[in-house]
């Protein structure tokens, strides 16, 4: 029949209404990402343009960082017996060597190894890391998003996991050559395999430390 029976025609009702839906949620998703770009970008040009331009507060463009904190695992964890962890923490200690992109010293491209050590399991990461200081109002603090991305083996587990890692932190520049600060914020996620299997974890770190920049 042309025209189709009433239950068809409800079927492609309920079909076109849930086509919508799905769209109105695409174009939330879009408007509300474009909102954190437009954010983003208003937060860059709202500091001075001298502090942006030239690397002042610091030495140079290298910098060198050595960090010590916890990780917190944010699901229970094995080792290569089998054990449970039950969100047991590790005791981290991080060196880090970046280089500035851009001459204003803000843009920061480098290797940050991570060694986890605790309750009968090691962690290795080997990340790329990715950094953007931001000058706040205060002289010489800067606040800081920051991306870890790279390999990870769990020893004793027999694990190899490509990590991510999305980071804040807030660093204070009291000497053009050293400054101080902490990464309160990070997340880093663990996608790979242990022992044969699929498996996928999270950790929170918590770090602080001191730093030299020439």
């Amino acid at each position: 029949m042309l025209g189709g029976s009433a239950c068809d025609r409800a079927v492609l009702g309920s079909s076109a209404r849930v086509s919508n839906l799905c769209s109105l949620r695409g174009m939330r998703r879009t408007k509300i990402g474009s909102l954190f770009l437009v954010a983003f970008t208003l937060l860059l040009l709202a500091f001075p343009r001298e502090a942006r331009a030239e690397g002042k507060d610091k030495a140079g463009r290298w910098m060198a960082n050595i960090r010590l904190g916890v990780a917190a695992n944010l699901g229970d964890s094995f080792d290569g017996a089998g054990r449970r962890f039950y969100r047991r923490a590790q005791a981290v200690i991080s060196p880090e060597i970046a280089v500035a992109l851009d001459r204003g010293y803000h843009a920061y491209l480098g290797i940050i190894p991570q060694f986890q050590v605790g309750d009968s399991f090691t962690v290795i990461n080997i990340p790329l890391t990715f950094q953007y200081d931001i000058e706040l109002p205060v002289k010489g603090l800067f606040i800081y998003p920051k991306v870890n991305a790279g390999y990870s083996h769990w020893l004793e587990a027999n694990g190899n996991y490509f990590v991510i890692e999305p980071q804040v932190g807030i660093k204070y520049q009291f000497h053009k050559n050293v400054h101080v600060g902490g990464e309160p914020l990070g997340f880093p996620i663990y996608i790979g395999e242990r022992n044969g299997r699929s498996d996928v974890g999270g950790q929170y770190h918590f770090l602080g430390g001191i730093g030299f920049d020439w």
